[in-house]
């Protein structure tokens, strides 16, 4: 009875594996005729984001950006969202940032779409910028804009010069991108007014050296 008991076990956990074998077989199978991605291609999948090493039937082989090799089973991959930041040939970059209360948003908008129309591998047609919120110490922006490549070194390049870009104009152009601000109030209710506080100096003598 043992020795049955001993075999079935046996017996379920092989099922398991080759049943995780042909979902991996099949799914590559799939993956081989949908052609998601390829090769050196970029994608973000199942919390892991890495360039495309080598497809495999059963598995697929992932260099992320540390440098790291993943292997993942092909059929994660089928059954989990994925995205391909490569396909189809440009990338949008979001960037957020804020200028002063004081300022002329008008001015501000025209400044800034000029200025990002210079910008190394704009797609300026698809360029958007506009003003999002409220902030504490600023009246915040956020620029939608393409750029026409799909490799990440040149995204990266490309978001670094929209920034100098726009700080450059900002700049030429007299708009001020302002720190935070903390505003101490010291009229707390349940207290007392800074006012009606009353302040006691001491005098403090110089000593002499004996």
């Amino acid at each position: 009875m043992a020795a049955l008991g001993a075999a079935g076990i046996l017996g379920l956990g092989l099922a398991f594996a080759f049943q995780d074998m042909a979902a991996n077989f099949i799914s590559g199978i799939f993956l081989a005729f949908s052609k998601p991605f390829k090769v050196d291609d970029l994608i973000t999948t199942n919390e892991i984001e890495g360039f495309v090493v080598e497809v495999k039937l059963r598995e697929t082989l992932i260099r992320t950006h540390q440098g790291h090799l993943i292997t993942i089973p092909n059929r994660l991959l089928f059954q989990n969202p994925l995205i391909n930041y490569t396909r189809f040939g440009k990338r949008r970059a979001d960037i957020t940032g804020g200028v002063s209360y004081g300022e002329n948003l008008e001015k501000v908008r025209e400044v800034a779409e000029n200025a990002l129309q210079n910008v190394p591998n704009v797609i300026a047609e698809d360029t958007t910028f506009f003003f999002e919120e409220f902030g504490p110490s600023s009246v915040n922006f956020k620029i939608r804009i393409w750029v026409n490549s799909s490799r990440f070194g040149n995204y990266l390049q490309f978001i670094n010069d929209t920034i100098m870009t726009l700080k450059e104009a900002f700049e030429e152009n007299d708009i001020r991108i302002p720190f935070p601000i903390t505003t101490l109030n010291f009229n707390v209710k349940g207290g007392e007014k800074l006012s009606d506080m009353k302040f006691h100096v001491v005098e403090s003598k110089p000593t002499s050296d004996t």
